[in-house]
């Protein structure tokens, strides 16, 4: 047996040796062997019948825990096992506490101490109730606001909108008891800055803006090197910003979509249709020869197909998506170990005849 994350090894007993314990006590549980050296070997404790006998009292005043102690033999070498299980409370050494991670044993200090506590108690930072803060310090405004909200994404029932502004905190689990949680707090308060102190250390190292100017900033950074205002979708749970490549980019690669991307402009009329059909012709005749090459090569991943026409791995999948989108191609079965199946183009492409090629 090596160690760890629940052995340890002492050649002998000292009394920081607790520090292990409570480590222990706080992780998974462990065993704590005394009388092995760093190799595992044994070189037996020589008052090990003492220690058997004064452990128990000394772990148990020091720790507040049970630990069992047992007396172990090796080629006439004693040494003790000590077999601590899992606290559901935490186990404090001294005023300080300890968890065992991997073979090392970790002082928990700081952010990784209040999580620790808030774990043993079965809460989350966020549960925390906030004595201090009343219903009515609370924003109406923000409560029309997330009722607005949520009727739009469809993510609540009518009777919900009509909840008195007290049940609904309690549905949403906002509440404990008659106490406001700290999440309460950050979402409806008009300035939680006040309780729930560090989004402005935050901001002073330059991390965050105190505003939410983080969006605008990057739409500005976008468009001072010339590229295309980015555009925000939202999908399900999740928000999304597409940063289409510049026009002159993608007439050149061949990867230009339909039209023309958000935020280009070109000062001359002749200039800007030229760049346009030269972007079709070239579109016209890379999507050619990626359905030649899917036609030669039927079982070709999208990184394959990429490296065949020199494209950039984002350029092969907008032109994918596009043929797929006319009904042109389709894939069958996952990137690697599946096939393209390439249909003839008639002229036009409508969804009745797109339906048509696509075997069902």
């Amino acid at each position: 047996m090596k160690e760890n994350q629940r052995v340890e090894w002492k050649e002998s007993w000292r009394d920081d040796c607790l520090k292990w314990i409570s480590g222990f006590a706080n992780g998974e549980g462990g065993m704590l062997v005394i009388g092995r050296n760093d190799a595992g070997g044994v070189v037996g404790v020589k008052d090990a019948r003492k220690l058997l006998a004064d452990l128990p009292n000394k772990i148990r005043d020091a720790l507040g825990i049970i630990v069992d102690v047992r007396l172990k033999k090796s080629r006439s070498r004693e040494y003790l096992k000590i077999k601590t299980p899992a606290y559901s409370n935490p186990i404090s050494y001294h005023g300080e506490f300890y968890y065992r991670t991997g073979s090392t044993n970790q002082a928990l200090k700081g952010a990784s101490l209040v999580r620790f506590l808030l774990r043993k108690q079965g809460r989350t930072w966020d549960s925390v109730p906030m004595p201090r803060v009343g219903l009515r310090q609370l924003s109406r405004t923000a409560f029309a606001t997330f009722r607005k909200l949520a009727r739009q994404g469809l993510r609540n029932d009518a009777t919900l909108q009509r909840e008195p502004i007290p049940s609904l905190l309690d549905k949403l689990n906002l509440l404990e008891g008659k106490l406001l949680k700290r999440a309460a707090v950050l979402l409806f308060h008009a300035e939680p800055e006040r309780f729930v102190t560090g989004a402005c250390a935050f901001f002073r190292a330059g991390q965050v803006e105190t505003w939410g100017r983080g969006i605008q900033r990057i739409f500005e950074a976008c468009e001072a090197q010339g590229s295309p205002r980015p555009v925000i979708r939202c999908e399900a749970r999740d928000i999304w910003i597409d940063f289409p490549f510049a026009p002159e980019h993608l007439a050149a690669v061949g990867d230009r979509p339909t039209g023309d991307a958000p935020g280009a402009r070109t000062k001359e009329k002749t200039k800007e249709k030229t760049k346009e059909n030269i972007g079709r012709k070239t579109k016209e005749k890379t999507g050619d020869k990626l359905q030649r090459c899917m036609r030669e090569h039927p079982t070709a991943s999208t990184a394959e197909l990429a490296e065949s026409l020199g494209l950039s791995r984002m350029g092969i999948e907008w032109q994918i998506r596009r043929l797929k989108r006319l009904g042109l191609v389709i894939r069958v079965g996952p990137d690697k170990g599946g096939h393209w199946d390439v249909f003839p183009f008639s002229g036009t492409t409508t969804p009745e005849t797109r339906d048509r090629r696509v075997p069902k």
